[in-house]
């Protein structure tokens, strides 16, 4: 019985280590996400800048994260 309750004890701690280190990754990857979607949004604004698209407003980073959030949800 001694055994399995370290058993049980070893797993435990496996099974925390093991979600910290997703909990880790996940937060690594959202960052990666997050920065690969601001290129994306800069490069789509530079493709309108290079393209002659001038409708006479703003092109902000803003406007090209929201393009690029739209566009990626109608896909």
């Amino acid at each position: 019985m001694v055994r399995l309750n370290r058993i049980i004890q070893q797993l435990g701690a496996e099974l925390t280590k093991v979600r910290e280190q997703v909990e880790r990754q996940t937060e690594e990857y959202q960052a990666l996400l997050n920065i690969k979607m601001k290129l994306e949004a800069e490069i789509d604004s530079y493709r309108h800048l290079l393209g002659g698209i001038d409708d006479g407003a703003d092109f902000s980073l803003e406007q090209a994260l929201q393009n690029n959030v739209l566009s990626r949800q109608q896909n």
